[in-house]
């Protein structure tokens, strides 16, 4: 598998084919067992190995966890403000960058209608049932689904914060949201795909609608790259793909 640098990738398979399990190895919680991880120089610059990559194993996890940004399936907030949670991990961001990243992730007017708005504290473990409401401890004032959106905006933030993150992940981020939150979250992961400009974009999905915002899909299945392509190439190629989708792997 190879993701070039500024690309949006969309990556799929059944469940259980290791879609999670290559996002969790890109950010060295896990080492592989046998291959290797390469990444350009913008996780370790003025190297001599530029050329060809780097090997993960010679990054210190503390410098490439700086350079990845990541969505999870479910909201990790903390019992902060609305605003210490945005800015976790870009410290010193400013106010503004705050409310900017917050309006790209769709929340912003949900946070000033809040009590204390950007001072609102909010948290809670992040766990959304299947209404969409979070059922974390310190979360009454917010739903799953905007607590997903506030966390979209911290990884936008560390995405736009000088020296930031370059590469964003998003890891099934709609996967545990009902239809109305899931429809907003669409609506902010179109704006960072359209608007990423420089950074690279990995998005872990089943949805269709967001495979086909992407420059390029890769399909895994039995432990390795099955298909890669666009939407429209693979669905005419006939193969692995197409049979995912017209058996109901995927959803709309």
């Amino acid at each position: 598998m190879k993701i070039h640098p500024c690309e949006r990738v969309a990556i799929v398979g059944p469940s259980g084919c290791g879609k999670s399990t290559i996002v969790g190895l890109f950010q060295k919680i896990w080492e592989p067992s046998e291959g290797g991880i390469y990444t350009p120089s913008f996780v370790f610059p003025n190297n001599e190995k530029d050329s060809i990559g780097i090997p993960l194993s010679e990054i210190e996890a503390k410098h490439l966890r700086n350079k990845v940004s990541l969505v999870s399936q479910s909201p990790q907030l903390f019992n902060e403000s609305v605003a210490s949670n945005i800015r976790y991990g870009s410290p010193i961001i400013s106010d503004e960058a705050v409310r900017n990243a917050a309006k790209a992730a769709n929340v912003h007017e949900v946070i000033m209608g809040l009590r204390g708005g950007y001072g609102c504290v909010i948290g809670g473990g992040g766990d959304t049932g299947s209404d969409g409401e979070n059922k974390g401890s310190g979360s009454g004032c917010l739903s799953g689904g905007e607590m997903q959106r506030v966390q979209i905006a911290r990884a936008l933030a560390r995405v736009q914060a000088a020296g930031g993150a370059e590469v964003l992940i998003l890891d099934e981020c709609t996967s545990a949201l009902d239809a109305e939150n899931e429809g907003k979250v669409m609506d902010a992961i179109r704006g960072i795909v359209h608007g990423a400009g420089s950074v690279t974009v990995i998005i872990v999905t089943h949805k269709i609608s967001v495979m086909q915002l992407c420059d390029r899909i890769i399909v895994l299945g039995d432990g390795s790259v099955q298909e890669e392509g666009s939407f429209e190439g693979l669905m005419s190629r006939r193969g692995v793909f197409a049979s995912l989708v017209s058996g109901g792997e995927f959803m709309g």
